[in-house]
């Protein structure tokens, strides 16, 4: 059976234990964080934490919440300003659509990666995707919109997603270096 030796204290432990039995110290390469639930470095499947379905559904809601909030509020005045008069400027209109909706998407997966417990990007990746399909239903058979094509939609849906995707994995990111701030002073307090 493989082994593992601690850096700390030398003892053997087993190759798939992630702390030392001995003296309890993270095992790993030398200066490399242990591969943890609560660390985005280092994941394998057989470590990745489970998706949390309440993070997700969150995320849907607030995207939904928000983009209705944006048809109800910034589309009107957009459709007035933008679209009224002699020559509509429907590329400036269609603009400023995407610029909302991208930060609508990378804000909420940034939220859910920089708040949540664990390592969440599939979460706000999957809020984004079935957001996305909500859109597309609603766009092609309940509103008929026919200025959005079919192609618009499938290329705009993935691009939120993506965003969104992006927008979590940056939340992780910030995330990561407070939680490793947080340990170097408590190392520090430690020593003092």
């Amino acid at each position: 059976m493989p082994q593992t030796r601690c850096a700390k204290c030398g003892a053997e432990n087993a190759a798939a234990a992630a702390r030392c039995a001995k003296c309890g110290a993270e095992l790993g390469a030398a200066g490399a964080p242990a591969p943890t639930q609560e660390s985005m470095y280092g994941f394998d499947e057989m470590n990745k934490p489970p998706v949390s379905w309440p993070a997700a559904g969150l995320g849907l809601a607030i995207i939904v919440g928000l983009q209705a909030l944006v048809g109800l509020a910034v589309v009107p005045f957009l459709s007035k300003s933008i679209l009224a008069g002699r020559s509509p400027r429907i590329i400036g209109f269609w603009a400023a659509m995407i610029v909302i909706g991208a930060a609508i998407y990378f804000g909420t997966g940034f939220v859910l990666g920089r708040y949540s417990k664990g390592y969440l990007v599939r979460e706000p990746f999957m809020a984004a995707l079935v957001a996305a399909g909500l859109n597309w239903v609603l766009e092609h058979f309940v509103y008929r919109n026919q200025s959005v094509t079919v192609p618009m939609l499938a290329v705009g849906g993935l691009l939120f997603v993506a965003i969104a995707y992006v927008g979590g994995m940056a939340g992780e990111q910030v995330q990561q270096k407070l939680r490793e701030q947080r340990r170097a002073l408590a190392a520090l307090g430690k020593k003092s």
